[in-house]
């Protein structure tokens, strides 16, 4: 695994020695002048952070089949101690045509920049490659995953704030990563239904996007549109695991179709999708009225009371 943007600025401002190479993402408005017309600064992204660079602008020409792709650049070695100055690259480089996974994911700009860690290491800690290389299509930065980063959960209830959507997938995800640890189960299944779980979701990212009108289900309805969502990478996932399409295909109907009887893991998530709901819910209502209380209802079942303190 190559190093963090957040590992070799940590190096960079110890005096340390830093890696033969660098592994990031240029995003479209990552792009700035300088003084010198003929250099422009470049920030290169991870989920940990970004790291400004300095390339020749007519290297930087190349700008349109750079973006969307991950760089993997060389870095010079400085004559003396960083100071935390632009590093000047100039101008070679390779790059490969690696999937920008969720490791790509910009957490500049993020409302919840924890919870992009958090999904990296829900997707590392798979135990199943294809899994991991589906999560990367569908919830990177090629698929929704700049959607996921700022959305809201939803327009009035839980997690209600920008970049809600994200941290009420991951915790979702954790939660039943954690239920399903000590089961009698073996791997394939165990990540089939974490994959589930962070793709259960999904659906409203669709009906946020320019997709929505082509698809005829309403806002209330988007547990049905995983498959939709993940079309292409669920074909791709058959082709390359079948086993691990079947487990995951099970999981997604039994969730969309209510089906806990011959999937019991849909009713996990279900139950933790409504847990981490209702905790936000009772947070939100415990932080307003704290005086007090105050009553609050949850979709779909009666209102309780919260009581303060």
């Amino acid at each position: 695994m190559p190093p963090t943007i957040m590992e070799i600025t940590e190096w960079l401002k110890a005096g340390h020695d830093l890696p033969l190479e660098i592994h990031g993402m240029i995003d479209s408005d990552s792009v700035y002048p300088t003084a010198d017309p003929d250099i422009l600064e470049v920030w290169i992204h991870d989920f940990t952070g970004s790291l400004p660079l300095e390339f020749e602008r007519w290297w930087l020409e190349r700008t349109d089949y750079l973006l969307d792709r991950v760089l993997t650049i060389p870095l010079p070695r400085p004559d003396g101690p960083w100071t935390g100055s632009r590093l000047d690259i100039h101008p070679a480089f390779s790059s490969g045509f690696e999937l920008p996974g969720v490791r790509y994911l910009s957490s500049s700009n993020a409302p919840e920049p924890d919870a992009i860690r958090r999904l990296v290491g829900i997707r590392d800690r798979l135990a199943t490659p294809a899994f991991r290389d589906l999560v990367d299509r569908v919830l990177g930065p090629a698929g929704y995953g700049h959607d996921l980063v700022t959305a809201p959960g939803s327009h009035r209830s839980h997690h209600s704030e920008p970049g809600g959507l994200l941290r009420h997938t991951v915790e979702v995800a954790e939660a039943v990563e954690r239920a399903t640890g000590d089961l009698s189960t073996n791997a394939l299944e165990r990540d089939a239904a974490v994959v589930a779980a962070l793709l259960h979701d999904v659906g409203k990212l669709v009906l946020a996007g320019s997709e929505q009108d082509l698809v005829p289900v309403l806002s209330t309805e988007h547990d049905r549109l995983i498959e939709y969502a993940a079309a292409d990478s669920l074909c791709m996932l058959r082709e390359e695991n079948r086993d691990a399409y079947d487990a995951l295909w099970h999981v997604i109907k039994g969730f969309e179709h209510g089906d806990h009887y011959h999937c019991p893991v849909a009713a996990l998530i279900r139950a933790c999708d409504a847990m981490s709901a209702r905790t936000d819910l009772v947070w939100k209502a415990r932080k307003k009225h704290r005086s007090r209380g105050n009553w609050v209802r949850f979709k779909g079942h009666p209102p309780i009371f919260v009581p303060a303190g």
